[in-house]
């Protein structure tokens, strides 16, 4: 397994968690996301400071924040930091709507809508010069977008997909990832 998708995996269990602890509790979940939700998720990720962070910090606390509930379905970032130096090089977040209450799986049609409205809303504000949309080996859309215009030498990407009924995004900065590969191996 790769580092990202160990990332991944532990970031779908705890969101499945989390999720179910909020069907148990009685809550309706909704199964769209606010106007506000699409832009904040849409305007989070950049060249140098994607939703507040800045890449090449060593942040403190933990290697996540939780949103709280005014983002929902998405219930926290999750960043990836250096190995030995605790830099940032990737944020990434997902959002993900139960099919039922209680239910660990994902409402594939609202993840679906929700990738759509995102994309739809990151292609609106231009803030990336560059966008490929293609199909992953499962059949599910992703669409990586680069050269971004506060930062368009940056190499920084950003990649968004629809995956077991969630919306997966991802945002990394080259240089900072070679860091953490070359402190893993050094």
């Amino acid at each position: 397994m790769t580092p990202r998708s160990v990332i991944s995996l532990g970031l779908l269990l705890g969101l499945s968690a989390v999720s179910g602890a909020h069907a148990q509790d009685g809550a309706a979940i909704p199964k769209t996301a606010s106007a506000e939700t699409i832009d904040w998720a849409a305007r989070g990720y950049n060249a140098q400071r994607p939703f507040g962070l800045r890449f090449g910090e060593a942040p403190s606390g933990t290697p996540y924040r939780l949103l709280g509930g005014n983002r929902q379905p998405f219930e926290r970032l999750s960043l990836a930091l250096t190995e030995r130096s605790g830099r940032l090089f990737r944020v990434e977040t997902v959002g993900m709507f139960q099919e039922a209450p209680g239910s660990t799986q994902s409402d594939r049609e609202a993840g679906a809508a929700l990738f759509e409205a995102v994309d739809a809303r990151i292609q609106t504000l231009g803030g990336w010069g560059h966008r490929v949309r293609g199909i992953s080996r499962h059949g599910d859309p992703e669409v990586t977008y680069s050269k971004p215009v506060d930062g368009p030498d940056s190499g920084v990407t950003l990649e968004i997909s629809l995956m077991l009924g969630g919306v997966w995004m991802s945002c990394e900065h080259p240089d900072f990832r070679q860091q953490h590969v070359e402190e893993v191996l050094g």
